[in-house]
Order: structure tokens, then sequence, then C-alpha cells
């Protein structure tokens, strides 16, 4: 027994040119829907399953008159919907107007039943065949007064023949004409909708929200890259950047101090943020962004007031002195070495035989100098203590380029 079995509940019917039909040649294709189950009778799993058609003449054995199609399928709750005829058309010695036979095989030869994307003969097919019977009342639809003679495009372009359901806008169907509630539910699947051809500007607002989006059907391979740097990082985002050519990657500018016109589109977004806060350009909305170039960031101290924060807040300046200053963001302050003195440990006798002054555990009256003094009443003696260090105050570092987000 095939651990898979089809459970059909929909006639077959054909749409196409058939003799008499239409004065228009068309393709002819057929709609099948179907309910895959296990053996015992539950849907199968949801999930995408390859199955393969073919017509014979015969209930049983024979050649197929149409070498038939693969479909790759969504199957939601078991069912199974699928036009045939789109991949391979059918010759034209598929009569239907005489009894045919539908061959269906699914994919089911991986391991516990679970497909394996592959029509092989491990895959038997299904039996019986299932049977395709003449389409009579279509035929005689066909010669019927409504419809003989008539291109059907006029019953969705112009909605003669249903009113009730038609908007007509400048002579042609409107938006809404065919609502949801004339869909039958799991009946349009992503194989009956061509690549890109439903768009936002087809969708009404609001009308998908997240209980109409399947749980793990959206990742980062739909998303264009710009929204999924968007995502991550709002514009004026500043990050560090181990890049080494002069070019910053799509989205980025480098934070150099150069100015930037935020009429372009490209920086409209970037300055709607930061506006002016690292300075001005030439006049209307040109604006510099920062210059990061050897700095250190800090944080705005804002109303910080717990011994942490920036003492000499208010002495900051503008960058380029048409920028933020003071407290507040864009603002720069130079290098600077906190206030201190150092005192010295030992008694050493002057030069002149004279008592040391000594400042062992006592700051002495200029605390930027060391202070030696005569015995008796002699000439002070200033002396600088001696020079240590650099050509500024620093901790470990490393060159990167910041990067501010356009």
């Amino acid at each position: 027994m095939n651990p898979i079995r089809l459970a059909l509940f929909l006639t077959f019917s054909l749409l196409g040119a058939r003799n008499g039909w239409s004065q228009v040649a068309a393709p002819k294709l057929l709609p099948f829907q179907g309910r895959l189950t296990d053996p015992n009778g539950a849907a199968v799993p949801d999930g995408v399953r390859l199955i393969q058609f073919k017509i014979y003449e015969e209930p049983s054995g024979g050649s197929p008159r149409w070498s038939g199609e693969l479909h790759r399928t969504t199957v939601n709750g078991g069912l199974v919907n699928v036009i045939l005829g789109t991949k391979s058309p059918f010759p034209p010695e598929v009569d239907f107007d005489r009894q045919l036979y539908l061959e269906i095989t699914v994919d089911v030869s991986g391991p516990e039943g679970r497909p394996d994307n592959a029509i092989t003969p491990a895959d038997p097919p299904m039996l019986p065949r299932q049977a395709i019977l003449p389409v009579v009342f279509a035929k005689e639809a066909a010669d019927s007064r409504l419809l003989d003679g008539h291109d059907w495009s006029s019953l969705f372009v112009e909605g003669v023949t249903n009113p009730a359901t038609a908007r007509i806008d400048g002579g042609r169907l409107g938006p809404g004409s065919v609502t949801a509630a004339q869909i039958k539910p799991f009946s349009l699947t992503g194989s009956l909708i061509a690549s890109n051809t439903i768009t936002s500007a087809h969708m009404a607002g609001a009308v998908i929200g997240t209980d109409q989006i399947s749980t793990n059907s959206i990742n980062l391979s739909h998303l264009t890259l710009e929204l999924i740097q968007d995502l991550m990082n709002p514009p004026g985002t500043i990050i560090a950047w181990m890049g080494t050519n002069s070019v910053p990657p799509a989205g980025w500018e480098f934070c150099w101090g150069q100015v930037l016109d935020g009429d372009q589109p490209k920086y409209v977004r970037l300055f709607s943020v930061i506006g002016f806060s690292s300075g001005k350009g030439d006049g209307g909305k040109q604006f510099r962004v920062p210059d990061l170039r050897g700095m250190f960031l800090r944080g705005v101290t804002g109303n910080r007031d717990d011994g942490y924060q920036d003492f000499d807040a208010n002495s900051r300046v503008p960058a380029r002195g048409t920028g933020n200053g003071q407290n507040r963001v864009g603002s720069v302050q130079a290098n600077a070495f906190k206030a201190h003195f150092h005192g010295t440990a030992n008694n050493t006798p002057n030069n002149n035989g004279g008592s040391a002054y000594n400042t062992g555990n006592n700051r002495p009256p200029n605390p930027t100098h060391v202070m030696w003094g005569a015995a008796a009443g002699g000439n002070v003696d200033a002396q600088n203590s001696e020079s240590v260090g650099g050509s500024e105050t620093r901790p470990n570092n490393v060159y990167v380029h910041y990067l501010i987000k356009l």
C-alpha cells in the first residue's frame, strides 16, 4: 500500500479553446484539485510536495498520450491545487471529448515516507488512475446564446454579466470586484501566481498583518540590503570600521568632518537626525558630519550629577565653530590633565649648608615646585620637579575609521 493516497473531491474541468467555444485560440488547461492523506485518512503534513501527472486513454497499462509535467506544489491541510498544461501543453491527440485517465505519482521515496525532491522508480504511481470524464455541460454552454462567439474577457473587464460584484472605473473593472469572500480558502497557491506579479501597489493598506504570514516564512533573504541595515543601524549610528580602503561601505560615510547636502535624497535621513550639530556648510541644508579623526567618543553629560559627569561640559566648544557647543551632542573638547601636585619624602640640606625645607607629609607652599630655603633667612630657590611622560595623556589604543549611517 502506498504510504500516501489521494482522495479526490472535485470534478475536473477543462479551460481553453474547444470546437465552437471561441474564435480566439487559447491554450488548453486542466485545473486539478485533490487531497493527500495517509493510509488512515489523515491529511499529510503541510509542506512542499513534488507530483508528476500523465494522461492515458486506458485505465491501466498503455502509453501516455500526454507525457506529463512535474509540479512542486504547496500542500495546505492536505489540499493540492494545480493547473495542468501550464508547463507542457496538451498535444492534439489528447481528446477531452472522450474518457481519459490521469496517472498521479507523488514523491514519497525518502526515509519514512518523507519526500526526497525527485520522482524515481521508488515512487509508484497511485492506483487506480483517476478518470477524466468528458465535460458535456461545458460544450453545451459554449453553444449557448450567451457565450457563443463572445470573448470571455468581457465578463471580467466590463462586469456585464455580474454587475453586483463589479466596480466600473473608466469602463474597466475596478479594484475590489473580486473579494476574499468569492475565493475558496487555499484555492490560490504560489504555483498559480507568477513571480513578481503582486506588489505593494496591488494591496490595500493594512490588509496583511502578522496573522497572514506563516511562521518562519520570511527571512533575511527576502529583505533588501537597505532594509536590513536600517533594522540594525538607524541613521546617525556611529560604528568603528577596520576597512583599509578609502571608500566606505554602501549606506555609510566616513566621519571626517566633510560637508554633505541635506537636500540630496542620499543624505535627507541623516540630516533629519543630526542637523547642524557638527557644523554647517556654505548655506541651505549643507551640513557637516562629525570629524572623529584622532578623537575618543564621550557620552553627553546631560543632567547627570553623581560625580561621574563632565565637570567642564559647559566649556565645550562647537565643532568647526558652527556646530553645537556646551552640554550638547556634537560639541568638542580639547585634551587636559587634571590638576594635582607632587610632594617630596626626604630631608636634604641646601647647597649653602642650611637646613632643608621638609615637605615629607605637608603640602609645600607652591604645589608646582619643590621649595628649598636657607637656614638663616637666605633666599628661597624654586626648583621644577623632574619632567616625565610624552606629548599627550592616552590609554592603549588602535586606529580604526569611524563611520556614520546615512
